[in-house]
């Protein structure tokens, strides 16, 4: 049954592959597939994701497709994650209770969409999830150790979804009686894909990349509360990332069949909350702290206003509760819930493949007469890397130059709202 599964989740996804980048980021690991690993380049961008691009490059290697490859390791990252959500739950393959939560998990948009993109938050979340597992639930003290294995294999799939599973290695290391043992696993996951890190892109160069990196994410460019300091416009955007992209809940302007998602989802939390102490047990308690740590860590140090992706851990944890909410007292708005869920994700599938904004801009700036073209640096690179023939002036020139000079008759197109600075006398073009 698993394996049917399996080729569902692969199959699903690689038929739903997207031929295109969605943004800098997803052209970012693209280019590192195509065209050569290489973090200095930000080929990706730091922290480099060594073992989800090593794993993206073998398939590569068989399919020569980058679309084809990434949607193989979402398929495959889909099921692991299906297949690690039934050994947490404990349900009986064959029945309601895993069907249900099946297509809860296999319909999410949120799952779905990144399961073709060209990122690693979904590998990400299936290597949570699995090392989760190993250390909350086996009762086998080797299976324990592979947990805190993958925990440290996480850190080179998706550097900042760690401090999902921070809570869970804390409350068991330190009622461990072998710390010593649980520590060297996790290094040993650690030094997995540390010393080919090293060995492939140079100790300087790694150093180098992330001290200017880890100082951008935090005061310039992340999106961090110290940059984006507005608390209730961080509150607002992160509940809007989480009940309408990830939970496909209604929000304005969006089709009435969000409304049947929507009523479930609340009559679900109202389920957990009025049955707490019957529905969640001892270990789902833990996990349920996993999710109050990791949303204090993202509404602090995340780019919760522009990237909805790193909510996908919080997501995952609130179907969790929904199906439990499910197996304690089902209820016919669950299975119009999934009729709901099934209905949008399709549709947010089919939008999804005919191409993003900035994707579209590139081809409509291909086929046009286009000579220069003034952006900020992040939007110049996307379409100077998707071969827009032009001149590139970014917009941080213009605010530190009073005058540049144009040939006249240039065909030029300003790429976002730079009015303020154009209608400034202090700027002569």
């Amino acid at each position: 049954m698993f394996y049917v599964l399996l080729l569902v989740c692969i199959i699903s996804r690689v038929l739903t592959s997207v031929y295109y980048p969605e943004d800098i980021d997803s052209l970012r690991f693209a280019l590192s597939i195509s065209e050569g690993y290489d973090v200095s380049k930000f080929q990706p961008h730091f922290p480099g994701y060594p073992v989800f691009c090593f794993i993206v490059y073998l398939v590569y290697i068989l399919t020569g497709s980058i679309a084809v490859s990434f949607s193989f390791i979402g398929g495959l990252s889909t099921f692991f994650i299906i297949y690690f959500t039934y050994k947490i739950i404990d349900v009986d393959i064959i029945s309601t209770e895993s069907l249900f939560i099946f297509l809860l998990l296999f319909f999410n948009p949120m799952i779905w969409t990144l399961g073709t993109r060209y990122m690693p938050d979904l590998m990400g979340l299936s290597v949570a999830v699995a090392s989760v597992y190993y250390i909350i639930y086996s009762q086998d003290n080797i299976l324990k150790y592979l947990g805190y294995v993958l925990a440290g294999i996480l850190l080179g799939v998706r550097l900042s979804y760690f401090p999902i599973i921070l809570v869970p290695i804390l409350i068991i290391f330190f009622k461990s009686s072998s710390k010593l043992k649980v520590c060297l696993y996790f290094m040993l996951g650690v030094l997995l894909w540390l010393f080919p890190f090293i060995y492939t892109q140079g100790l300087t160069d790694i150093v180098s990349v992330a001290s200017k990196h880890s100082i951008g994410h935090m005061n310039e460019y992340g999106g961090t509360i110290i940059t984006d300091s507005n608390i209730l416009l961080r509150a607002k955007l992160l509940l809007h990332t989480v009940w309408s992209d990830g939970l496909g809940g209604y929000w304005h302007d969006r089709s009435l069949v969000t409304v049947l998602i929507s009523l479930s989802v609340i009559l679900s939390l109202i389920s957990i909350v009025k049955n707490f102490h019957i529905i969640i047990d001892s270990k789902f308690k833990i996990i349920i702290l996993c999710l109050l740590f990791y949303l204090v860590w993202i509404f602090l140090f995340q780019n919760i206003i522009y990237k909805s992706r790193h909510v996908l851990p919080v997501v995952y944890i609130v179907l969790l509760m929904i199906f439990l909410a499910f197996k304690f007292d089902k209820k016919t708005i669950h299975f119009l819930l999934l009729v709901g869920l099934i209905s949008t994700t399709l549709n947010v599938i089919s939008a999804h493949k005919n191409g993003t904004s900035i994707w579209n801009l590139a081809k409509y700036l291909e086929k046009d007469s286009v000579e220069v073209i003034i952006s900020n640096p992040l939007v110049n690179y996307y379409l100077k890397t998707n071969r827009v023939e032009a001149d590139y002036i970014s917009v941080d020139s213009l605010k530190s130059a009073f005058s540049i000079d144009f040939k006249p008759n240039k065909q030029v197109k300003v790429i976002g709202d730079y009015s303020s600075l154009f209608n400034s006398n202090e700027l002569d073009l």
